[in-house]
């Protein structure tokens, strides 16, 4: 009778449900380090849930159909986090909410790696009469392996292009008008990567000033 009260349970349970729950953790944390982060570990964290709610039905359920039911819920569950942990492991690079360090390219560096960044180039942007309109920097983050260009123009409605580049490789043009600082988006230099960088002050379809440079 599905109502039975259920007082004679396999000896295999018990350690069976406590494997599959220590098993579902190790998963968890897995998952949390992973490429994929918090987000594919959450899921994993409720697949664990799930374990832990079957297996509490499995061992402590007085009757036979609440037994069962648990243990589909625990076997289920832990089929799910150990898919959810392969998926992660597999494919978490590959996520697009993920950035691999190459998508860092096009992006913004304020966004995450500005903290911590330093400078490893800058010089004066001079007009025809050798007096200096604007100040280039050269900004790189130890945490992203990325490189920008910033520029503090002091030309009231000068038009600011900022240029960096690896050569053979990713290209940043970033166009910025009026007075103070302005700056490109970043390109993922890593090591000693070279980039090519340069900028130009313009006013009204007249040149101010450049400046073009390799940094290594």
């Amino acid at each position: 009778m599905a109502g039975r009260r259920n007082s004679d349970r396999p000896w295999w349970e018990l350690p069976l449900i406590a494997g599959a729950f220590l098993l579902a953790l190790v998963s968890v944390a897995v998952d949390f380090a992973g490429p994929a982060g918090p987000r594919l570990g959450s899921w994993v964290v409720l697949c664990a849930l799930l374990v832990v709610c079957g297996g509490a039905a499995t061992v402590l359920g007085p009757y036979v159909w609440l037994r069962r039911v648990g243990v589909a819920v625990a076997a289920s569950a832990f089929v799910a986090a150990m898919a959810l942990t392969a998926v992660g492991l597999v494919a978490g690079d590959d996520d697009p909410e993920i950035p691999s360090p190459e998508r860092l390219n096009g992006t913004d560096p304020t966004k995450g790696c500005a903290n911590g960044s330093g400078i490893v180039h800058s010089a004066d942007i001079l007009n025809a009469s050798g007096a200096p309109i604007a100040k280039l920097e050269v900004r790189y983050s130890p945490a992203c392996q990325t490189n920008w260009v910033r520029v503090n123009n002091t030309v009231e409605g000068a038009l600011v292009e900022k240029y960096i580049a690896i050569p053979g490789g990713a290209v940043e043009q970033e166009q910025d008008r009026g007075v103070g600082w302005s700056y490109s988006m970043q390109v993922y230099a890593p090591d000693s990567t070279c980039v090519d960088v340069s900028a130009v002050i313009s006013l009204d379809g007249s040149l101010l000033g450049d400046y073009s440079t390799q940094v290594c």
